[in-house]
């Protein structure tokens, strides 16, 4: 599957349209997943995955499929793009306070100097993730995978507020030392 996706990528590099319509086949489900678990908005999600295509239609030159699959790709595109769109979300006037404090699990200044988005690909991310302690990761995942806010989190998790902010700060730091270090 994935060769064949790294086809689909080399035709698309060359203007085929129907190959970048196949793309879309195959991971426009999961590209509208992430932006939609990270935005919580489905008319938002819906732009970021129209987004990711078009960059892919744009820059699909750039695919190098030895450092990443064609979905892994696609998921570090998706999440950069929602990324970029929390950020504008959060600058707007009109933004309602409600939608306003969702978003502000998003911590940006530590998850830019993680440099998630500039590691080899995504699944590295995954294997790095997988290094940090399953209390941390667990609520990294549930701040930035599935956009729930610190005090969600503790009332899922059944922790205090104050742990599950120490468990996402300290996380992000393991997790910024594994991916300069590659170590444990």
């Amino acid at each position: 599957a994935n060769q064949e996706a790294d086809n689909l990528i080399d035709k698309i590099s060359k203007g085929d349209m129907s190959s970048l319509k196949e793309l879309y086949k195959q991971f426009g489900g999961l590209s509208m997943s992430i932006a939609l678990n990270m935005l919580g908005d489905r008319l938002e999600a819906e732009e970021v995955t129209q987004d990711v295509f078009s960059k892919i239609w744009r820059n699909s030159d750039r695919f190098d499929p030895r450092k990443s699959s064609p979905k892994a790709w696609v998921c570090l595109l998706t999440r950069r793009a929602s990324i970029d769109r929390l950020r504008m979300l959060t600058r707007r006037p009109d933004l309602n306070e409600s939608r306003r404090s969702k978003l502000e699990v998003v911590d940006f200044e530590h998850l830019s100097s993680v440099d998630v988005a500039d590691t080899a690909h995504f699944a590295s991310v995954e294997e790095c993730m997988s290094r940090i302690r399953p209390d941390y990761r667990e609520c990294i995942r549930l701040a930035y995978l599935h956009g729930l806010d610190h005090a969600e989190i503790a009332t899922k998790l059944d922790l205090p507020l104050g742990t599950v902010k120490t468990f996402i700060r300290r996380g992000l730091e393991k997790l910024r030392e594994v991916l300069r270090n590659g170590k444990k």
